[in-house]
């Protein structure tokens, strides 16, 4: 149980997946890893940037959206990157899309002021 379910998904947008045991399949996997702490998007405000398009290898699966995101809050913007995991230390592909973030939404606005 997440014990600040609530105040999390107002100013983060989402919560842990506990998934550890759980056959979850990112079948939208530009970076190819293998799933391991993904956030799940909680908060209807959020913009999405990139869904995994996360879901679980049961007859019956959880809906749950894993995606890197955008959320307004307050004053400010929130970025998650939704993937949680050591594979993405050397993934040049990642830290592309990680940089295109950075001079998108952080760089970007500073320069449209």
């Amino acid at each position: 149980m997440e014990e600040y379910r609530g105040k999390t998904s107002q100013w983060v947008g989402s919560n842990y997946l506990s998934c550890f045991g759980d056959d979850i399949i990112l079948r939208n996997n530009p970076f190819e890893i293998k799933h391991d702490e993904e956030q799940y998007i909680t908060n209807p405000h959020a913009k999405i940037l990139l869904d995994y398009n996360a879901t679980e290898n049961e007859p019956n699966p959880r809906k749950f959206v894993v995606a890197t995101y955008e959320l307004q809050y307050e004053k400010g913007k929130v970025i998650i990157l939704g993937l949680y995991t050591d594979d993405l230390k050397g993934n040049q592909r990642f830290w592309r899309f990680f940089d295109s973030l950075i001079f998108q939404y952080v760089l970007g606005e500073k320069l449209h002021r």
